[in-house]
């Protein structure tokens, strides 16, 4: 019973020392681009000299995800005085007109951030959506769940085909007869979402030749998935 009660009286000791010695004094951070390392470390809470021991990575993941533009965090302690938060981050892929402001959206349909100047002039614009609800940080409402839907599915198989570089405008009042207008102000009409794949290596097959001929204006008609033709 002594053994057994100095060995606790050891451990406890030794534990003890732990918590008060066991000092964060190094916050590495990764997968950042858009924000610094101090605006991380300032999002997560930590602070320099906490206890180790005390980091609750739920809480400091939870701080962190509240940024727009962040999509993940992953909080790791290396003992003795070293916490990583591994980051990454949402990236705009599209924005909606309102008023006079820009919605700035992600991939999936989250909104970034609501503003008044132009800053992601690379993404396409979306058109025709009957928005319900704007909130940042929150997925875009629409009164049609179809089109929310629809921009989903239809900007991520434009990056994936990169062809979403080429595109200025999505329209999708009607998500069973979608049409684009690429940077050269050529209309894309794909028609319905099905076999989207085909219709949209047509894209990337004629909008080069197009480009090359010095074509503007006119129509590429893809909605055929067999077959794309360009009426000028």
């Amino acid at each position: 019973m002594l053994f057994i009660l100095m060995v606790m009286l050891i451990l406890g000791v030794l534990g003890t020392a732990a918590y008060f010695l066991c000092r964060v004094k190094n916050i590495e951070v990764s997968g950042n681009a858009r924000y610094s390392r101090e605006q991380i470390i300032a999002l997560s809470g930590l602070q320099m000299g906490d206890s180790i021991f005390t980091v609750k990575n739920a809480e400091v993941k939870a701080l962190i995800m509240k940024e727009p533009y962040i999509k993940s965090a992953a909080i790791e302690e290396h003992f003795p005085d070293t916490i990583s938060i591994a980051i990454t981050e949402k990236t705009a892929a599209a924005m909606i007109l309102y008023l006079n402001s820009f919605v700035i959206l992600d991939e999936e349909g989250y909104i970034l951030e609501i503003t008044n100047n132009v800053v992601q002039e690379f993404c396409p614009t979306v058109s025709g959506m009957n928005v319900s609800s704007f909130q940042v940080g929150e997925k875009i409402k629409s009164a049609d769940s179809g089109q929310e839907e629809a921009y989903s599915l239809l900007i991520a198989k434009l990056k994936e085909s990169k062809t979403i570089g080429i595109i200025s405008e999505i329209n999708l009042s009607n998500v069973r007869n979608i049409f684009m207008i690429s940077r050269d102000s050529i209309k894309i009409r794909l028609g319905n979402l099905e076999e989207i794949d085909k219709k949209l290596q047509w894209v990337s097959n004629i909008m080069p030749i197009l480009f090359d001929e010095g074509k503007k204006g006119g129509t590429l008609d893809v909605s055929n998935p067999a077959q794309g033709s360009y009426i000028p």
